[in-house]
């Protein structure tokens, strides 16, 4: 069984044990975990904290968003939930595990021992160094070069590190290497301390996803117009508009009906479109669409497409995302760049 396995077993037990409280004593949760030790158990717990998959205050744990989203998108045949980690699973992981700062501050250290050894700034560490004697030599100054024995798995297990047992050519003895590829931006950004997209990605990330915005507006208008014609309401659905074709700053892309009783032509529904081709929901929410959300409270939505390009598809309908994202939310929004319109 692999660490992201467990990880989710460990998981479905704590779902079970907080069915009716949000939060359970982790005495509890080993109560009903046969797989491993105890011992096992809490060091794999310490893991899930660090991965922002569990919350852990003093004997007592609970699932944070992560993990019940681990939950919610684990693969079910016939009624039966399972463990084994899918697709969706490891990418949504593999995402998060660059903006989790628990574990970003540890892989930082670890990183002081690779170096480059390509053209693509792909890295490269040697951590174990057989010689003809049998001599092992780690890293320098005989560092540890994870804090557990959990890390390096589960960086493996999601793609950060390959480890390969290779023979030096020049002294012929075997190395244990760890390489780590095709993340040179992630790895740049976390060598240059910068922790959210620039500007110019921001900008490049807009340019691309226009025609994906496009599809997912076109998509929500026809939802909408057939809610309409379902309910009898034809002059609705045929007045339902796309206001982000003539009109850029509006600050939403469709003038829509809450229900069937609405008013004809009294719009008292603004729909902003996002869409995005990944299962974790994040989106750019412009300063200028803040404001009209603001001032238009409850008649405001986004309507939030993940998966665009997958089978499971899905539309989350946010009303009034003002209060919920700047009001009524713990945690508050964080600015991923500036924009100076003079200097």
């Amino acid at each position: 069984m692999t660490i992201i396995q467990e990880i989710i077993k460990v998981s479905m037990d704590i779902n079970l044990l907080t069915r009716s409280s949000p939060e359970t004593e982790i005495k509890f949760v080993e109560s009903i975990w046969t797989t491993r030790s105890n011992d096992y158990l809490r060091q794999l717990l310490f893991l899930g904290e660090k991965l922002n998959i569990f919350e852990i205050n003093h004997d007592k744990i609970r699932l944070t968003k992560n993990g019940l989203f681990l939950l919610e998108k684990c693969t079910i045949k016939n009624g039966t939930k399972y463990s084994n980690e899918n697709s969706e699973q490891m990418s949504f992981l593999k995402e998060e595990f660059w903006s989790t700062e628990k574990i970003l501050g540890e892989f930082k250290k670890m990183l002081e021992y690779f170096s480059e050894y390509n053209s693509n700034a792909d890295m490269k560490c040697v951590i174990i160094i057989k010689t003809n004697t049998g001599h092992i030599t780690r890293p320098p100054n005989n560092d540890k070069l994870f804090a557990d024995k959990f890390t390096e798995a589960y960086l493996q297990e999601i793609g950060i590190f390959e480890r390969k047992e290779e023979t030096n050519n020049r002294t012929e003895d075997t190395e244990t290497v760890l390489y780590c590829k095709n993340n040179t931006k992630e790895l740049s950004k976390l060598k240059n301390n910068v922790k959210r997209v620039s500007e110019e990605e921001l900008a490049k990330k807009i340019a691309e996803n226009k025609e994906l915005g496009n599809e997912g507006e076109k998509a929500v208008m026809d939802i909408e117009k057939e809610k309409f014609r379902e309910d009898g309401r034809i002059d609705l659905s045929m007045t339902i508009k796309r206001e982000s074709v003539t009109n850029a700053y509006a600050g939403y892309d469709i003038k829509s009906y809450y229900d069937k009783n609405s008013k004809l032509i009294e719009y008292d529904k603004l729909i902003e479109v996002k869409t995005t081709r990944s299962s974790s929901p994040r989106f750019f929410w412009s300063s200028n669409e803040i404001k009209v959300a603001q001032r238009e409270g409850e008649k405001y939505w986004i309507y939030l497409w993940t998966n665009w390009n997958s089978n499971k598809r899905k539309l989350n309908r946010i009303q009034n995302p003002y209060k919920r994202f700047f009001i009524d939310s713990t945690e508050e929004p964080k600015c991923t760049g500036y924009f100076f319109d003079k200097i």
